[in-house]
């Protein structure tokens, strides 16, 4: 039973993809791309409520935001694929996503409207 570090992170990354070697390529770098969306999400969310319970917290500390973003994207690479990052945030990504998109198009519609009017 090998149960190096490497083994495990290769195991976790090509979890869950096929065996064929082409597709399985592609399945590895989508989820490099999910983990590094993960972290970013946990990043936003941690100085959300950072920000919340002390409003100059968004202005503080970049070194250690910057650390903190870094350790991030290195702990989701010992997160399995199966089951957390392809089906449970992997839905809630492309929900998220799909409110992010609405959002922006209702700022840039109230935008040219202001600007319209001036």
């Amino acid at each position: 039973m090998d149960v190096s570090v490497g083994n495990y992170i290769t195991r976790a990354w090509t979890d869950g993809c096929m065996d064929e070697d082409s597709s399985k390529e592609r399945c590895v770098g989508n989820n490099a791309v999910y983990r590094v969306t993960f972290s970013a999400f946990l990043f936003f969310l941690l100085a959300a409520m950072a920000s919340y319970c002390k409003p100059t917290a968004n202005r503080e500390a970049w070194p250690a935001k910057y650390v903190l973003f870094l350790f991030l994207i290195f702990g989701t690479c010992f997160i399995p694929n199966d089951p957390f990052l392809l089906a449970v945030y992997l839905n809630i990504a492309r929900i998220g996503a799909a409110v992010f998109v609405i959002i922006q198009q209702v700022i840039v519609l109230d935008l040219s409207h202001n600007w319209n009017e001036s």
